[in-house]
Order: structure tokens, then C-alpha cells, then sequence
């Protein structure tokens, strides 16, 4: 076989492989799948899902994923139960009947929220950025020694390793003006809530800001204050509609 055919046959296996039939997968959806709390095989059914159009009998998922149909009706019930798919039958031609439609738009619908999130902080990373190159005269500087210990405070307190997002979220926070102090305690106050999510501790520090707290001794001194209040209505004083609507809405914000 000379040189030419063997060029032939190369061009020939990748025009078929790679372009003539290929799946088109969105980058942003392997670059967050996994902090989004999928697993490789999840992601892996997933892709031949896409594949195959959203519409593939289950038979034939198991069969190309060498799983028996159990395991692949527990992978699509995972899928179900994280709110990335939906699963419906076909309700059209006869010959069609029973033939599963796989939708995927909820998958979309999470990615689209991360999306939003990661842009929203990109814009007010900017705004934040622009506020301090004013105030020092245009230089901006994260302290690597401070990031570092706040990065090994969250992961103590989170108990995994941080993501890129996770940090880029941290930095903007420092370069917003908030001190390591306060954002420590507003992670400490995120853990004793149960909730470790950022956008959680984004809405604790954005309710401070509201308030005009910017230091540690201001949030104590706040939440004497709250204690004591509290404490007086619970000797006898009524409380109002619109006092309990707000303790429920505490820290419970969405900022898109």
C-alpha cells in the first residue's frame, strides 16, 4: 500500500468520524458538570443522549453502555432526581408507541442559571475592580498569603477542595472591600445554618452591605441587638406580619 492510499484512507476514517457524524458537545457543559453534581457515568449517558437526539430506546443506551437495564434505569432515575431530564412517552404513530423521549431541558435550564451567576460576578467583579484601582491610585493587589489561608479556611469548613469558580468568587469578594475576618464569618455563619452554598454567603455579606456593616465587632453588635429584640417578644410583645415575613426572607435572596 503506497503512501498516497494510505493518506487516502486516513482522510477518509476522519472526515467520517469526527465530521460527517459528529455530536456537537457544549464546552461549558464538561467544564462545570462535576460542580453541578454529576457523575462521569451520568455525563457519559448524557452525551448519548444527545447523540441520539433525545429520543433512543433504553435497550440500546444499555447496550452501548455495557449496562444491564437496571443499572440503566438507576442512571436515568438519577438523572431525574437531580432535575437534569425528564422522560416521556411517545404519544404519536403507532409504530412509535412506548418509544421514550428523553428532554434534557432541565439540564439546559441549570446550565443557563450558572451561566447567568458567572456573568452577573464577572460584571460586578469589574465594577469592584474599577472601585479599588480608584482608590489606590490604580493598583490592585490580593494578598496570595491571605487567599491562601482563606482558601484553606473554606475547604476546612466545606470539607472539599475548592474549585476556580469557588476562588475567582473569594478574590471578588476581597476586591469588593469585604475583610478575610468578615468573610470567614460569614462562611462560619453559612456552616452553623447548614447551608455551604456561595450564593448563601454572597447573600449574608449583601445583607450586611444593605445594613452598612462592614466590620466583624458591627455584625455582633447587630446581632446583640436582633437577640435582644427578640428576646423582649418573646416576653409578651406581639410580632408583626411583616416582622416574620422579613426573618424568613433573612439571607435567603437570589442576585441575578
Amino acid at each position: 500500500m503506497n503512501a498516497l492510499n494510505k493518506y487516502q484512507i486516513f482522510e477518509g476514517f476522519t472526515q467520517s468520524t469526527f465530521f460527517a457524524d459528529s455530536v456537537p458537545i457544549p464546552r461549558f457543559l464538561l467544564e462545570h458538570y462535576h460542580s453541578m453534581g454529576m457523575t462521569n457515568e451520568e455525563l457519559v449517558l448524557v452525551l448519548h443522549l444527545l447523540s441520539a437526539s433525545a429520543k433512543i430506546e433504553m435497550v440500546d443506551l444499555a447496550y452501548r453502555m455495557g449496562l444491564r437495564e437496571d443499572d440503566m434505569e438507576r442512571l436515568l432515575a438519577q438523572l431525574q432526581k437531580k432535575g437534569f431530564l425528564c422522560v416521556h412517552e411517545s404519544q404519536g404513530k403507532a409504530q412509535s408507541f412506548g418509544l421514550q423521549y428523553y428532554d434534557l431541558s432541565g439540564l439546559m435550564d441549570q446550565l443557563f442559571e450558572i451561566w447567568g451567576i458567572m456573568s452577573y460576578r464577572q460584571m460586578n467583579s469589574m465594577s469592584a475592580e474599577e472601585r479599588v484601582l480608584t482608590e489606590n491610585n490604580g493598583s490592585v493587589e490580593v494578598d496570595d498569603q491571605a487567599m491562601a489561608q482563606l482558601k484553606l479556611s473554606f475547604e476546612q469548613e466545606l470539607g472539599r477542595v475548592l474549585t476556580q469558580i469557588d476562588c475567582d468568587i473569594i478574590r471578588q469578594w476581597v476586591l469588593a472591600g469585604w475583610s478575610c475576618d468578615l468573610i470567614n464569618l460569614a462562611l462560619r455563619r453559612g456552616v452553623s445554618a447548614g447551608v455551604r452554598t456561595f450564593r448563601y454567603l454572597d447573600s449574608i455579606l449583601r445583607e450586611w452591605e444593605k445594613k452598612g456593616i462592614r466590620t466583624v465587632d458591627e455584625v455582633l453588635e447587630e446581632e446583640r441587638y436582633f437577640k435582644s429584640k427578640r428576646s423582649k417578644n418573646s416576653k409578651g410583645e406581639k410580632v408583626s406580619k411583616d416582622q416574620v415575613a422579613n426573618m424568613y426572607e433573612k439571607y435567603n435572596e437570589l442576585y441575578l
